[in-house]
């Protein structure tokens, strides 16, 4: 049982992170503005005893090639199961294009909105298709403020920063 809750909750993180509707690229590329130290911190909730709290982390960035690591950690009950999840990442910036479709092939609704977030207030994009609605922000690094699938929240940005 615990096995089953812990596989799905990091099944709706990857998900999350991974599969996300990528759309962003008439309002700005993702990647464009990420320095080293760049990071940026989610939490998700997929089921009710189940949280997990994700962090991505830009640790190297050499000529065209940017590397980050994504950090996993599930909780059941508000304690922690196990050690977090660790995978590193690498894009290569000269073909990291983001098509204007989400997965389903459909172009979104896109819509101006403002979060709060951490005691600030950010000014984003809100793409909307038939499954997804995705909040997204040049001014956080990796872009990803929000995510609801079939209208749940399935990520939620905490926090961001630099090493700056």
């Amino acid at each position: 049982m615990m096995r089953q809750l812990l596989k799905c909750s990091l099944i709706v993180v990857v998900v999350g992170m991974f599969f996300l509707p990528t759309f962003a690229q008439e309002a700005f590329n993702t990647y464009e503005k990420l320095k080293e130290g760049d990071w940026v911190k989610f939490k998700s909730e997929p089921t009710p005893r189940i949280s997990s709290e994700t962090e991505k982390r830009v640790t190297k960035i050499e000529g065209k090639k940017l590397t980050y690591e994504l950090s996993v950690r599930t909780f059941m009950d508000g304690k922690p199961l196990g050690k977090p999840s660790k995978t590193t990442h690498t894009v290569n910036l000269s073909t990291a294009q983001e098509p204007l479709k989400d997965r389903s092939g459909e172009k979104p609704m896109v819509e101006d909105a403002t979060l709060k977030v951490n005691g600030k207030e950010l000014k984003c994009k809100v793409y909307t298709t038939p499954v997804t609605k995705t909040w997204r922000c040049e001014d956080v690094p990796f872009g990803l403020v929000k995510l609801e699938v079939n209208g749940k929240v399935a990520l939620e940005l905490v926090d961001w920063g630099s090493k700056e």
